[in-house]
């Protein structure tokens, strides 16, 4: 029935676009033109656009089922051939046909890749994420459906941890001193709020404000950072070899090649 061609045409291909993409990689990774390449490197996209992309197989297998049960629909209900003979031509038959052998095609080059992803000695995954909240928790969710599809990440690399430095301890000593720092600016603020005297500091009393705000919420950064970036470590186990990258005082754009 048209309900079948209906729900054939409203499937939305999820990963589509990365999908093409890798598996014209997989050709070209067959090509002895290309053979000398030793590592290829995929920057994929945001987390619900490769979980997407893991799901494509499983969308093929969706969409071939549907075209065969629109073409037995078609074959044993005799107007629809000659409705879509006047839509489309009177090789409707022959063009279900080769959509589903083109869809066989791909699926065979998908088959291959999901092999070559789930290969560990092949294929190693690097998931990047930064330690705020939503970032671990889309984290997660990404390792759980990398893992769900055999396919587990060997790097976690947590980027703008503002707790780290140099020196993870240096970095931390330098911080206390500065929490230091603004908290006897503050107290003698009050003391002479109190007395009535001029601030030693030379700074206005808004001044002191803002910048014993400042220095708290910095605090609860570093503070909640640390956390979630402990915490997922923790989660992930021995595995998972993880990185901490710090907060850089520029933009990081890569080498010149």
């Amino acid at each position: 029935d048209l309900e079948s061609l209906v729900s054939l045409l409203e499937l939305t291909p999820p990963g589509m676009d990365e999908a093409v993409a890798l598996a014209r990689l997989m050709q070209l990774l067959g090509d002895g033109k290309y053979g000398d390449f030793q590592r290829v490197v995929i920057d994929t996209a945001p987390t619900g656009h490769t979980l997407r992309l893991l799901s494509f197989p499983q969308f093929l297998h969706g969409v071939i089922g549907t075209i065969l049960s629109v073409s037995e629909q078609v074959t044993a209900f005799s107007p629809i051939p000659r409705f879509f003979g006047q839509m489309v031509g009177d090789d409707f038959q022959q063009q279900l046909r080769v959509s589903k052998a083109s869809l066989e095609r791909l699926m065979v080059v998908m088959a291959s890749l999901t092999t070559v992803f789930e290969d560990r000695d092949a294929t190693s995954f690097v998931v990047v994420t930064i330690p705020t909240h939503l970032a671990v928790t889309e984290t997660r969710r990404m390792l759980k459906a990398l893992k769900q599809a055999n396919m587990s990440a060997q790097h976690l690399v947590i980027n703008q941890c503002p707790f780290l430095g140099r020196g993870a301890s240096g970095n931390d000593m330098q911080f206390a001193q500065a929490q230091s720092a603004v908290r006897r600016i503050v107290e003698e603020t009050a003391a002479c709020r109190a007395s009535s005297k001029e601030l030693p500091s030379g700074l206005l009393e808004s001044e002191v404000d803002a910048l014993a705000r400042t220095m708290d919420r910095l605090a609860r950064q570093h503070s909640d950072a640390r956390r979630q970036a402990d915490t997922l470590q923790g989660e992930v186990g021995s595995d998972v070899r993880v990185y901490r990258a710090p907060v850089f005082g520029e933009e990081l754009t890569g080498v010149l090649a």
